[in-house]
């Protein structure tokens, strides 16, 4: 389970998104560069655990998942799938299902 904090206005910039209480339950995150990434700066190296909290802190601060996936370094298919955005691959909607039988 991961618990984040909310993001914190800066007036001389956009917002500044904290980690500082965020938590993993492995303890494997990085905060430091994850809260690096979520405020745009460049970062290289980071984990797939420390990807998704930054997609979810990102996502939870209404951040565009085009700008999410540009800030971690993936696609966008792979953020909206982390999001739950995206339905399962060989899913169907009802509609879909009605017509095909």
């Amino acid at each position: 389970m991961i618990r984040a904090n909310r993001a914190v206005h800066c007036p001389e910039r956009r917002r500044y998104v904290d980690t500082a209480r965020a938590t993993s339950a492995d303890g494997l995150i990085d905060n430091i560069a994850v809260e690096r990434a979520l405020n745009g700066e460049p970062v290289d190296g980071l984990t797939e655990a420390e990807q998704r909290l930054a997609a979810r802190l990102l996502h939870v601060n209404h951040t565009a998942v085009a700008e999410i996936a540009r800030r971690i370094g993936v696609g966008e298919t792979r953020v909206k799938t982390w999001l739950g955005l995206r339905k399962p691959a060989g899913t169907r909607c009802a509609s879909e299902r009605a017509r095909t039988t």
